[in-house]
């Protein structure tokens, strides 16, 4: 699959350096709060998702979003290795750590979140179900993007150009919009019903179940352990154009 990308990757300077300054904010919070063995209580949260487009020639980045681990407890992160039906049973901390903290080994294991573990993986139909499902990703990619921008009136409109999905324009309305915007820095229910009754929206929580679900199973947000995190990027200004008398984004 890879060998069908381009070799070249080309980021953006402004969205990598913002990217970079929130990377060095997490690990001098990390640094900071060492206790006098050297132990860190604030793990780094340094992971970003990357959006651009990719031609004959290179991978053009626009874009690095931050972002924090979904989940609010790491404890929850970490319970996940200790389950050995999910082949970790054998496994040591990465080794790059071994360059980063001055730690004994067996305190590594509570403090990081990359292994190094022995090989066991899927084979058989499973095995060949992923690898086509990851030559028809490869092949649909380039054409397929979900992106949003907001109107003149605060309103969030979606473009929605994914492969398998219906391909339309969803404008959502002023409550719709006040929660979807807040779910970029990951929500609760409680936290959403909060956002919007500070918004001046008072609504049930039978209504906002109902609209998380359509978020969910629209593809337009993801959900786990009860919280929730907007998935459409913003849509740069430049690459919005107006067909039909109504705003799009422009390819």
């Amino acid at each position: 699959m890879t060998a069908d990308l381009p070799r070249t990757a080309r980021f953006e300077s402004e969205p990598l350096r913002r990217f970079i300054d929130n990377a060095v904010q997490e690990c001098r919070k990390c640094l900071d709060s060492r206790d006098e063995n050297g132990v860190p209580s604030h793990l780094p949260r340094t992971s970003g998702l990357l959006f651009g487009r990719s031609d004959e020639s290179e991978i053009a980045i626009s874009d690095i979003q931050f972002v924090q681990n979904v989940r609010d407890r790491d404890e929850s992160v970490m319970a996940e290795f200790e389950d050995p039906t999910q082949g970790f049973m054998f496994r040591r901390p990465s080794e790059i750590y071994d360059f980063i903290y001055r730690v004994p080994r067996d305190q590594l294991y509570d403090m990081v979140f990359f292994f190094d573990t022995s090989i066991q993986g899927i084979s058989g139909p499973i095995e060949e179900e992923m690898k086509q499902a990851c030559e028809e990703w490869a092949k649909a990619y380039p054409q397929s993007t979900l992106s949003y921008w907001t109107d003149d009136r605060g309103r969030v409109v979606i473009e929605d150009r994914r492969v398998s999905w219906p391909e339309e324009v969803i404008e959502l309305d002023d409550l719709q919009s006040n929660a979807y915007l807040g779910m970029f820095q990951v929500a609760g229910r409680e936290g959403i019903r909060r956002r919007l009754a500070e918004g001046g929206h008072s609504v049930g929580d039978g209504d906002i179940e109902e609209m998380l679900h359509y978020f969910v199973d629209r593809g337009l947000a993801f959900e786990d352990e009860g919280r929730y995190v907007s998935v459409a990027p913003e849509v740069d200004p430049y690459r919005r154009k107006l067909i039909n008398g109504k705003e799009v984004a422009a390819s």
